[in-house]
């Protein structure tokens, strides 16, 4: 894509016409010779708002870090309490527990605070997910289990790190929003060694159960098959296994 191509592109956008809309006007464009600019995709555009410093709507700057930051200042001055927990990478922390490349984010609206409140003494649930991004942040969140058993979000933590001082600080977060301990009965982790252990001393389990969901327990023997068994008898090794989970004594 020539400049004048990436420079025209940008002023489209620059002047607030929609990603879909440009893309679109791109692709009817095409003429006898098909050029370089005419196989935009979304990255594409989202590079050429990159490289112009061309901010969206919902941006307060194309800078990730920046725009985070002020959107963070931002929701403080308006009074909101969504961010329980902040602390942007280079920034020190008055408190000594993140380092000063760390980044960690805790997000919990009113309602899930209320929610729970109201569902947290029955089960909670940790999900993380890592490495999705260029950042390779990870992101965890935090359910609870509903009357029909069905998983609501309550919170989100976005950290760059996670260990056990870090998980630590941010269920602390959630402790003083709700002013107290939640108290489960059960617990449910696809990480038992870290998250159990670090949830079990900051929080209440009233009987310290622990379940980790069969499809997470698969992915994790799976992975152990297939570094220690051999290839030809790794369906076999699984099968047996997965049935000795399924059997009930």
């Amino acid at each position: 894509m020539t400049d004048e191509e990436k420079a025209n592109i940008a002023e489209h956008l620059e002047r607030g016409v929609t990603t879909i809309t440009v893309l679109k006007n791109i692709k009817t464009s095409v003429a006898i010779k098909l050029r370089p600019a005419h196989l935009a995709e979304r990255v594409t555009l989202h590079n050429t708002k990159w490289q112009f410093h061309i901010a969206a709507p919902e941006q307060c700057h194309p800078n990730d870090a920046v725009n985070v930051d002020m959107w963070v200042e931002a929701m403080r001055d308006e009074g909101e309490t969504l961010v329980r927990l902040y602390k942007a990478q280079g920034a020190v922390d008055p408190n000594g527990t993140f380092g000063a490349t760390n980044f960690a984010l805790a997000l919990m609206t009113e309602p899930q605070k209320e929610v729970l409140e109201e569902l947290g003494t029955g089960t909670v649930c940790l999900d993380s997910t890592h490495g999705t991004k260029g950042y390779q942040f990870e992101l965890t969140t935090l359910l609870v289990l509903d009357e029909v058993g069905s998983g609501i979000p309550i919170a989100y933590f976005i950290c760059n790190k996670m260990n056990d001082e870090y998980l630590t600080a941010l269920f602390r977060s959630l402790e003083f929003a709700i002013s107290k301990k939640v108290e489960a009965k059960t617990f449910m982790s696809d990480d038992a060694s870290q998250f159990y252990k670090v949830w079990s001393s900051v929080m209440v389990l009233f009987n310290r159960n622990f379940f980790a969901p069969g499809m997470w327990i698969g992915t994790k023997w799976n992975k152990k098959i297939h570094e220690c068994v051999e290839k030809q008898l790794r369906p076999d090794v699984y099968h047996n296994v997965r049935l000795l989970l399924e059997f009930i004594d």
